[in-house]
């Protein structure tokens, strides 16, 4: 596999938005995934934002597993079916600081709808935990957001409990579609 990396000049038309640690373009379907995901482990602190440039003609994106093993991040409920979950499960610690009972680590995706515009419960924060998606969605779940600009972030911390590493967590691979207005 070869990798290339390009240094554009601060006035270069097609920058990536602030804050994005990997940027896609050019193209209205592709595969992203999380920092050593082909390696068996996510990698610990991690702020990882991938983004996406809104084509013209397009106002939604949608995230999907496409295999068995594409989302596994940490978490208590690491192996199941990991849905949109409150703060106090995932992407946060309890006010003293301290882990919660399940894990910090997970995915954020802005405005998070499933396919047909549902929102997901009020209150969610972000995914984590074994699948993508809603409960009984294995191997294909998907999840859809409008908020531009498009991205997606994972996030992670040092901690991985006895509960977290029954199932090795490695992060994300998933495939993006933009999808037209």
């Amino acid at each position: 596999m070869i990798f290339q990396i390009t240094q554009y000049d601060c006035n270069y038309d097609n920058l990536a938005p602030d804050g994005c640690t990997q940027y896609f373009y050019g193209m209205t379907t592709d595969l992203v995934k999380t920092y050593n995901f082909d390696g068996g482990q996510h990698l610990a602190s991690q702020n990882q934002k991938i983004c996406i440039r809104r084509e013209r003609g397009f106002c939604q994106i949608c995230w999907a597993t496409t295999a068995e093993g594409d989302f596994e991040t940490s978490g208590g409920n690491t192996g199941a079916a990991g849905v949109a979950w409150h703060k106090a499960y995932c992407c946060s610690y309890k006010s003293d600081y301290a882990q919660t009972a399940t894990a910090f680590d997970c995915v954020k995706i802005p405005s998070p709808s499933k396919v047909g515009g549902t929102s997901f419960n009020a209150g969610a924060h972000g995914f984590c935990g074994g699948e993508l998606g809603t409960a009984g969605t294995i191997v294909t779940a998907t999840v859809c957001s409008k908020s531009v600009p498009f991205n997606i972030r994972f996030l992670s911390d040092l901690y991985e409990t006895n509960t977290e590493m029954t199932k090795v967590p490695n992060g994300f691979r998933l495939a993006y579609t933009l999808m037209g207005c």
